[in-house]
């Protein structure tokens, strides 16, 4: 079998979220046979593979082409319009649920990665739970501070990592205040800075 990938970053073991689930699709898609990666729109020869699967809703206009002659399967990761209503954004969440009623059906499988993001999704044939994973080992730090540390890791300009900042710094540090909060992930703007310890860019 020969599988063609589409994802809008380069997969990587480490480093953000959505370049670490996009590894672990492809490592899941090479147990099923060799797996060609495109970040963008493939302009080789349509003919050349068996099966094609897409990782995130973005992606879903590349596959095009290849729909009703190879089976097309399209990991949603989460659902665009759901996070932008919760994000305060209903013109977009509307554009994305009108995008997503459109394409989503042509897909043979989708997968998503909570029973919350399937749950959005009743009128589909074949909806999977794809959790998002981490590799492992995980490298061992040592612990040097007598003071348990909460590590948030995150892209700080990614509006939900925002909203989760935001959310554990208002009611969850307050409520442990034995405990040390840090976030790294990039370079947090000023007002994400207030209330944590430390900060420091990702890798």
């Amino acid at each position: 079998m020969r599988i063609l990938f589409f994802t809008p970053c380069k997969p990587q073991p480490t480093g953000y979220g959505l370049a670490m689930r996009a590894h672990a699709v492809a490592e899941a898609l090479r147990r099923l046979g060799d797996v060609v990666v495109s970040e963008g729109p493939w302009r080789g020869n349509l003919n050349a593979f068996t099966r094609v699967h897409a990782f995130r809703f973005a992606t879903v206009q590349y596959v095009k082409p290849f729909l009703g002659k190879v089976p097309c399967d399209l990991d949603l990761d989460e659902l665009e319009s759901t996070t932008r209503r919760r994000l305060g954004h209903p013109v977009q969440a509307i554009w994305y649920r009108w995008r997503e009623r459109r394409w989503l059906p042509r897909f043979r499988r989708v997968y998503v990665a909570s029973e919350v993001e399937r749950a959005g999704l009743p009128g589909l044939a074949d909806v999977r739970v794809l959790p998002n994973t981490v590799v492992l080992p995980v490298p061992r730090i040592p612990h040097v501070n007598a003071r348990p540390i909460a590590l948030f890791v995150g892209n700080p300009n990614y509006a939900p990592n925002k909203d989760a900042v935001a959310y554990i710094i208002r009611h969850l540090a307050p409520r442990v205040p034995e405990v040390d909060f840090y976030i790294t992930g990039g370079a947090p703007a000023r007002t994400a800075r207030r209330g944590w310890l430390g900060y420091g860019g990702g890798p």
